[in-house]
């Protein structure tokens, strides 16, 4: 008995701390749930029920908008009440994952990752906040949100791929070649990954057929 009511007890204590990360913001109209961007859910992990629940916040106040119609799903950029722009809209039957996540919050832009799934390659759009103006788009790998640099993948030719290292703070691109002995099951960003970035160097993990290694670039 004792160890059935210590059981109940311990489920109640952590369902109380979740409850805890999301704010409730009341104002005239209703009553909206906000979490901040950084601890989001990513939506291909979370069921299409329960992704948008919450406006994803960003900083500066800026947050992202869910709404929904019988025929299409939307994202709106917003700044206190008023719509800044329509990030994203797509029909009411797909995956909320395809109309967008934010992945990462840079200050005055932040990465918007849109998902297909099956293997597919994950687009991303990097937006800027005031105007909701669209800075940069391509097929996303990874993003150092600190250092404020986004690596992405670009097609120079029906066959050559080459890897871009953008720096947010200067629009600054370095191109650089994969390693020669690269291998991707999936997406390529299922198999490069941003290690270390200086000032002087780039660093990424790759996946190969011994399973995997880093390739160093100079900045």
């Amino acid at each position: 008995m004792i160890k059935k009511y210590i059981t109940v007890l311990s489920i109640m204590v952590i369902t109380g701390c979740k409850e805890k990360t999301s704010q409730k913001v009341i104002n005239s109209d209703s009553t909206i749930s906000r979490v901040d961007s950084m601890s989001m859910i990513h939506a291909q992990e979370q069921s299409e029920k329960t992704v948008y629940q919450y406006d994803t916040l960003l900083k500066n106040g800026y947050y992202i908008s869910y709404k929904a119609t019988d025929s299409l799903q939307y994202l709106y950029l917003k700044k206190k009440d008023s719509i800044i722009t329509e990030v994203s809209s797509i029909e009411s039957g797909l995956l909320p994952k395809n109309l967008g996540y934010v992945v990462a919050d840079y200050g005055d832009c932040f990465l918007l990752i849109h998902s297909y799934g099956s293997g597919n390659p994950h687009y991303f759009e990097l937006l800027e906040k005031s105007k909701g103006k669209k800075i940069l788009e391509g097929t996303y790998i990874d993003t150092d949100e600190e250092k404020q640099v986004l690596l992405y993948d670009i097609t120079d030719s029906l066959t050559n791929n080459k890897l871009v290292l953008y720096n947010i703070q200067n629009n600054k691109k370095s191109i650089y070649d994969y390693p020669t002995d690269i291998t991707c099951k999936a997406g390529i960003e299922d198999c490069v990954k941003l290690v270390k970035i200086t000032d002087d160097e780039l660093i990424i993990n790759y996946s190969n057929s011994k399973g995997e290694s880093e390739q160093s670039y100079e900045r």
